[in-house]
């Protein structure tokens, strides 16, 4: 709740640049080179991985930064290309209600 607090406050601002970075569950990996997927519209990116390294979100990070299209957005973010069924997508899926998303390439 009080990220979301965060990011309602950032919403309302008018003077800063600001883009919110959701990872999956964070892991203690090396970078690597593989793309990202990002979605604007919902925590969860279908068929990605819900983990993610520290260091890939910091090659995010750097990569955003002067990317003024990503101002002002809360955005998901996984690696392109991982195999397999993610959890959130599996849960979501069992509960009938999983919101499919158009999912933005990087």
């Amino acid at each position: 709740e009080g990220m979301r607090q965060s990011e309602l406050e950032l919403e309302k601002s008018d003077h800063l640049d600001w883009t919110c970075v959701l990872p999956g569950g964070l892991t203690n990996e090396p970078v690597t080179d593989i793309p990202f997927r990002t979605n604007d519209t919902d925590f969860h990116i279908p068929g990605c991985s819900d983990g993610i390294s520290r260091a890939d979100v910091a090659r995010y990070l750097l990569q955003v930064i002067p990317d003024v299209d990503s101002h002002g957005k809360v955005r998901a973010i996984a690696l392109a290309g991982e195999s397999g069924t993610s959890l959130g997508e599996t849960l979501s899926n069992q509960m009938g209600d999983f919101k499919r998303t158009t999912v933005n390439q990087q």
